[in-house]
């Protein structure tokens, strides 16, 4: 690699480093988290960003129709206030809402972090290391020929 080429690819990571650190510990934070609940502050869909089981997003919509039909229509209700604080919650179980954040931000920093598997040679793939190729495609690896 050049040095011209060297010195565009480091300035293009270095500007993205500073976005991504802007921009990644907010990346799944409640609008009204990061404005101390001003009324404007917008909103997300948290029934898309959870990670629900089915049993689970059943019952809270459930919940929902009850809330609607006793006229809980501004989210000040008990019930509202139930199924956000559940569906928030729901989002942090077992570390999905930081992985899904990490996987973001590696794929979008041109490949930075993931694992590079070598094609074995002639007898690795063909005797000793026959599967090779799925362990790779297992662990999310890229193959390099």
């Amino acid at each position: 690699m050049s040095e011209k080429a060297y010195q565009r690819q480091l300035a293009k990571e270095t500007a993205q480093a500073e976005v991504h650190k802007l921009y990644v510990p907010q990346m799944f934070s409640h609008p009204k988290e990061l404005s101390n609940g001003a009324p404007d502050s917008g909103g997300q869909d948290m029934w898309m960003l959870s990670n629900i089981p089915s049993e689970c997003a059943l019952a809270l919509q459930g919940l929902k129709m009850e809330a609607i039909a006793q006229g809980e229509t501004d989210g000040k209700g008990f019930i509202s206030q139930f199924i956000e604080n559940s569906l928030r919650t729901l989002k942090g179980i077992n570390g999905f809402q930081v992985r899904m954040g990490e996987s973001m931000y590696i794929a979008s920093s041109s490949g930075a972090g993931k694992k590079i598997v070598k094609r074995p040679g002639v007898i690795g793939r063909n005797i000793t290391n026959r599967n090779w190729q799925q362990k790779a495609e297992s662990e999310g690896a890229e193959i390099e020929e």
